[in-house]
């Protein structure tokens, strides 16, 4: 039995909810079950150099979504020079995204990364990611642990040039 995830990456095609008027058990689903596990959870934390090693991100619990809602998890990393800081959530969302993974790098550097991971998903529990490497592995950040902070490089001109 194929998952909505599986199904989509096989069509190409987003998800859609089913119609409040139609269950599982008329699809011929086994085992049938017309409601959707989530994980929760909130996670802000102030660090340093969160760009190079990766963050443990636990839920708390586990929640039902309203009908048609979806899984999400979501993740903004802040990093300048080696102070970081992370925001994380799991739970729920609205189906305008289904099935879809994103990561979006605000800034790069040089001393300033701004990016984010967002997640939706459909099927029981999917938004079980359990550290901060969603995104880290997502991001070519290999050279942006050697850069300095903009402040540094403005004081010492010849230090800039080297990177």
């Amino acid at each position: 039995m194929l998952s909505a995830d599986q199904l989509f990456a096989a069509s190409g095609k987003p998800w859609e909810p089913a119609a409040s008027s139609m269950s599982c058990s008329s699809l011929g689903f086994s085992p049938c079950s017309d409601t959707l596990t989530c994980h929760k959870g909130i996670m802000v934390k102030l660090g340093t150099d969160f760009t190079k090693t990766a963050v443990e991100w636990k839920s708390f619990g586990t929640m039902e979504p309203e009908p048609n809602s979806i899984c999400q998890e979501t993740l903004l990393l802040v990093d300048v020079g080696t102070k970081s800081l992370l925001l994380a959530s799991k739970g729920t969302s609205d189906p305008g995204s289904n099935n879809s993974l994103d990561v979006q790098v605000f800034s790069a550097g040089p001393g300033i990364v701004a990016a984010s991971y967002a997640h939706f998903c459909v099927t029981d529990l999917c938004n079980n990611a359990n550290s901060s490497s969603v995104l880290l592995d997502s991001l070519s950040l290999a050279v942006v642990g050697s850069m300095l902070p903009l402040a540094l490089m403005d004081a010492c001109p010849t230090l800039s040039q080297t990177y």
